[in-house]
């Protein structure tokens, strides 16, 4: 119990630093970044549409307005723009007041786990248009633009999977060598976890850090393995399929997704995985998890992938 407050004492110290000085979030090309993502720097009130080829490409800048006070949200009603890395979820079409939400908006999902894990609260942080003049710092912790611009910017937002990247100040690199390395040990760090998890071996636990984990899951760390294990023992045999893994870095923590397709013999489930890292004396835990069933038709890929693997 001891060494958990203690975590938990360091890390919400490490936290509250971060929010005394603003914080600057880089962006830099690498191997798996989504195709298309937002980023919004508060400080200079602008929404970067960005796509990735083999460099960053900035589709399109448009002023936004973000919370009237400043720096990182921590509680509800404090009127500032969260920071960090959300996913827009639902579109919502039926909004009451169009001067001030537009006729569109995109609920986001804050808190994240890793908000949750410091204490951060509050809800209702929208991506929205707004039918009035758009006026800097003019919103109650919601990223705004003007109506017009949201409905040229939808076509490239997909509910779940698309990333608004929120920070003080952005700066963009035309390469950053150590995020490159650091995506390249995430990358490889993945692929194990997914292997580990195939083999049904106990090495599979070792990627998570247990206190967090069992914070941001709001259960004891032993209740997870538990649970692992007694799938492990029912399932003669599990296969994990995930087409492409994206991962995004924050000013402190990683976030990886995917879709996943999980199959044994007498059950299968696929959908959305979200996974929270955090580098823990230098090496990559998972710290929280997120899991959304969805129907993707992924079966028949996985069975060509299957196949390849046979021949």
């Amino acid at each position: 119990m001891k060494k958990v407050c203690c975590i938990t004492t360091i890390l919400c110290f490490l936290f509250l630093s971060k929010n005394i000085f603003s914080q600057t979030l880089i962006i830099s090309p690498h191997p798996n970044l989504p195709p298309y993502f937002f980023v919004v720097d508060k400080r200079n009130q602008l929404l970067y549409l960005i796509r990735k080829e083999n460099r960053l490409q900035i589709l399109k800048t448009v002023p936004c307005s973000t919370g009237a006070k400043q720096g990182d949200k921590l509680v509800e009603g404090d009127e500032r723009t969260p920071e960090g890395i959300y996913f827009l979820t639902k579109k919502i079409i039926k909004l009451p007041n169009f001067e001030l939400y537009g006729d569109i908006a995109y609920r986001t999902n804050y808190p994240n786990p890793i908000d949750k894990l410091f204490g951060k609260n509050g809800y209702g942080i929208w991506l929205h248009g707004r039918g009035k003049k758009l006026v800097p710092f003019d919103t109650k912790g919601c990223v705004a633009v003007a109506s017009s611009n949201l409905k040229e910017l939808k076509s490239y937002i997909q509910e779940d999977l698309t990333p608004l990247l929120i920070a003080e100040h952005i700066i963009f690199k035309l390469k950053d060598k150590s995020t490159l390395e650091e995506i390249k040990l995430l990358r490889e760090k993945i692929e194990k976890w997914q292997w580990a998890w195939k083999d049904k071996s106990p090495f599979f636990f070792e990627f998570y850090d247990q206190h967090l984990f069992a914070k941001t899951s709001h259960k004891p760390f032993k209740h997870f393995v538990e649970t692992k294990i007694h799938y492990f023992s029912t399932y003669k045999w599990i296969d994990i399929y995930i087409p492409e893994i994206f991962i995004l870095k924050g000013p402190y923590y990683f976030v990886s997704y995917f879709y996943q397709y999980f199959r044994s013999p007498n059950f299968s489930s696929q959908g959305l995985k979200r996974l929270y890292w955090m580098k823990i004396k230098d090496e990559f835990k998972i710290v929280a998890s997120e899991w959304k069933e969805k129907k993707l038709n992924l079966e028949k890929d996985y069975l060509r992938e299957y196949k390849k693997r046979i021949i």
